[in-house]
C-alpha cells in the first residue's frame, strides 16, 4: 500500500535471491470498513514497473493449472514473486 509498505517491495523480492521462496503480491482492494482510498493504492503495473527498474526484464514461470496467482523470476534469483490474481477473475 502506498505509504504503508511500498517501501519495502523491493525488499521482499531481495529476499527470493537466495533462497527458492515465493513472495505474493496482492494488490489493495476497496472492501467495507479497510479504509480504502486510491491515494494508497499501488497497481500491480506500477509494483512491476518498480521491480524492473531495478532488477530487470522478469520471466514469466509456468504457473500450474490451479495457481490462485501469476509467477515471475528476477534472472539469477532462486526464489519467485508473484501476484494473486483478482477475485472475479477465479470465477470466470
Amino acid at each position: 500500500m502506498r505509504g504503508v509498505n511500498d517501501d519495502e517491495l523491493l525488499d521482499f523480492c531481495r529476499m527470493t535471491e537466495h533462497k527458492d521462496l515465493d513472495i505474493r503480491f496482492i494488490e489493495y482492494m476497496p472492501f467495507d470498513g479497510n479504509r480504502w482510498s486510491d491515494k494508497k493504492f499501488m497497481s500491480y503495473a506500477e509494483a512491476i514497473e518498480k521491480i524492473t527498474a531495478e532488477f530487470g526484464a522478469l520471466s514469466k514461470v509456468v504457473d500450474d493449472e490451479n495457481d490462485t496467482s501469476k509467477h515471475y523470476k528476477i534472472s539469477g534469483f532462486a526464489g519467485r514473486i508473484g501476484k494473486f490474481v483478482k477475485v472475479f477473475a477465479l470465477c470466470v
